[in-house]
């Protein structure tokens, strides 16, 4: 077995060309080549510094965060898409404030505790946090969809069936539905 961590167009491309059996990407993909099996649905965090914490209210409304400094994971990682999704910004405005990219969460996270400004965060990277530095974006609760996905002729239904009840066991009972909210596009 080789784990590695590649950008999703990259992911995709290996699937398809049969360098790659199976892959853990967020999804919905909508690609007809790819069948995608859910995993868990991890929730989506606003994680503030902790300067601002009594100044923003939870939830808070995505209209408010135009003119914030947020910062941004680097293009071509899907969750940097769903971090604009979630924030109601296009891809064509102007991004005052988003000034700084970073291929890591944990150097995004960094930043905010030492610059000051804000990022979006998965739930699974929030358990070192103060939940006083959470705040809900809008009203509900917004997931990301992380799935197995391999291509439709991988032959190995079995091994993807093993893996996939493992990686269920791997997160809590409560990540494995998307009751009650929204889940982030990230296309």
């Amino acid at each position: 077995m080789n784990i590695k961590e590649m950008l999703t167009q990259d992911i995709l491309k290996a699937l398809r060309n049969d360098s790659l059996d199976v892959a853990i990407l967020v999804t919905p993909l909508n690609e007809s080549e790819v069948e995608e099996i859910p995993l868990f649905y991890e929730e989506l965090f606003l994680y503030l510094n902790k300067n601002q914490v009594n100044k923003i209210q939870n939830p808070i409304s995505p209209e408010i965060l135009k003119g914030e400094r947020i910062w941004l994971l680097s293009e071509g990682h899907c969750f940097r898409n769903q971090m604009m999704n979630l924030c109601k910004i296009g891809k064509n405005n102007s991004l005052p404030g988003f000034d700084f990219e970073s291929g890591s969460l944990e150097t995004l996270r960094k930043i905010v505790d030492t610059e000051g400004g804000m990022t979006v965060l998965p739930e699974l990277g929030t358990d070192q946090i103060s939940e006083s530095q959470l705040r809900q974006i809008g009203h509900g609760k917004h997931y990301r969809e992380i799935s197995l996905v391999y291509t439709r002729n991988f032959a190995k239904k079995k091994l993807i069936k093993v893996l996939e009840e493992e990686l269920k066991k791997s997160v809590p009972s409560s990540m494995h539905s998307a009751e009650n909210g929204e889940i982030v596009e990230w296309k």
